[in-house]
């Protein structure tokens, strides 16, 4: 994403240099950058006390082309983190990394595969399970089974409905992250 980025709306965000000129952020862009030809590099010298903004004297925002600009901006910074497990855990305890960055990494080990985690994660959620997450039920079923729409709604009306079983556990998985004290119950019976 990075480089289609690049191809078609050029250079807009910086990268960082520490004072040896190592990067210390923006690898991806100086890899994809380096992939297209585009080698040119400004350094801006800072000691960090000062914003250093890239000004773009070829887009407006209000265009079509700064429009798109900021969405593919966005949507690469989004997009393209790959997080090295083991380069951050050489430096970094893995609480200090999810409390102050936010960053998860996998609570066993830094070998497991998706696979193993996805198994682990799926082998207690079936169809037809209904989950409580606080204030919040989630139904893990076909949506077009009367019966598991009327086990969910008991009579009220829904504000959202997800129809993937997987992504009910991301949903469990992520909950049970962010809000560890949170009383999850699953067909009423706390998990």
């Amino acid at each position: 994403m990075i480089e289609k980025s690049l191809r078609n709306n050029g250079a807009a965000r910086s990268i960082v240099l520490d004072k040896n000129n190592r990067i210390i952020a923006g690898n991806k862009t100086i890899e994809n950058a380096a992939s297209i030809g585009m080698e040119d590099v400004i350094i801006v010298e800072t000691k960090g006390d000062k914003i250093v903004a890239v000004k773009r004297t070829d887009i407006d925002l209000n265009s079509e082309e700064g429009r798109r600009l900021a969405l593919a901006d966005n949507a690469t910074s989004k997009a393209n983190i790959e997080w090295d497990s083991d380069t951050l855990l050489a430096d970094w305890d893995k609480e200090e990394l999810k409390q102050e960055y936010g960053i998860f990494l996998n609570e066993d080990s830094l070998e497991d595969n998706q696979e193993d985690k996805e198994e682990n994660i799926n082998k207690d959620i079936i169809d037809g399970d209904l989950i409580q997450l606080g204030d919040h039920l989630l139904l893990c079923g076909e949506y077009e089974v009367q019966e598991n729409v009327d086990k969910l709604l008991e009579g009220k009306d829904q504000n959202i409905m997800i129809t993937n079983r997987k992504y009910c556990n991301d949903i469990i998985q992520n909950i049970r992250l962010l809000h560890p004290d949170m009383e999850i119950k699953k067909n009423g019976k706390k998990i």
